[in-house]
């Protein structure tokens, strides 16, 4: 790879990361309103309407042997309440939940294929997501426990003089769970978009047309491992994190 090239290359992860970073902001009867809050509104319509189809529409009739449309649903809710199952008792709590964010974050990171910007590009929007996993996760464990319990189990949890050093560990893992979440929502698009423009340079610079055509499929196949790995990641911490808050 020549100097040419290597420059061309650290302008465009620059150019890259500047957009992954950049607030985009789009005027709307005068107000300013982030990309990443109409992609949001965007997928929640969408995700909407898709129920109201696939209730309507499929599934007029529940069949007691499942097909189509209703085996694949029934295989989900199923995948979802596996899941769940490492909330302990309270996993019937658990899974109608995470089920619903997941969904969130599958077609929140999805929607990048059709041209609009993801919605976990904007940082507030992962904060969001990672406040409602930590709001189960302390709304359950009080339910459980009550405030003394929690208390308790936080602090009480190794005894010794260590025990007060633990539990102020685990109250604060708890307490930056929403702001790691975030993170690694956001840099899960961020890394999708520097991946990106690698291989956009590096093929343009083997042979033009490479990078004309190669980058969708790219795009397409990051995009998708996205979507599902961070829909399955957020749903198995939250799980994780309640079992351990009730129990």
């Amino acid at each position: 790879m020549d100097s040419n090239l290597l420059l061309a290359s650290e302008n465009g992860i620059s150019e890259a990361l500047g957009k992954a970073l950049e607030n985009v902001e789009v005027d709307i009867f005068g107000f300013k309103v982030g990309a990443g809050v109409i992609s949001s509104f965007i997928v929640t319509v969408t995700v909407i309407i898709l129920t109201l189809i696939i209730r309507f529409v499929f599934l007029r009739e529940y069949k007691a042997v499942p097909k189509g449309v209703q085996l694949v649903l029934e295989k989900t809710v199923g995948f979802f309440e596996n899941i769940a199952k490492g909330a302990a008792h309270s996993s019937k709590y658990v899974a109608p939940l995470i089920f619903g964010v997941a969904i969130f974050i599958f077609f929140g990171t999805l929607i990048e294929m059709f041209g609009l910007r993801p919605v976990f590009s904007d940082l507030n929007a992962g904060l969001a997501v990672g406040l409602v996993g930590f709001c189960i996760i302390q709304i359950l464990g009080l339910k459980e426990k009550g405030l003394g319990g929690r208390l308790n189990a936080q602090f009480r949890s190794m005894k010794g003089p260590l025990g007060p050093i633990v539990g102020f560990f685990k109250t604060l893992s708890d307490l930056i769970l929403p702001f790691s979440m975030s993170l690694r929502l956001y840099g899960s698009i961020l890394s999708g978009m520097l991946i990106m423009e690698i291989i956009y340079v590096f093929l343009e610079g083997l042979w033009l047309p490479l990078a004309a055509v190669l980058p969708g499929f790219f795009s397409l196949m990051f995009t998708v491992f996205h979507a599902v790995i961070q829909s399955y990641v957020f749903a198995l911490l939250v799980s994780l994190f309640t079992g351990e808050a009730v129990e």
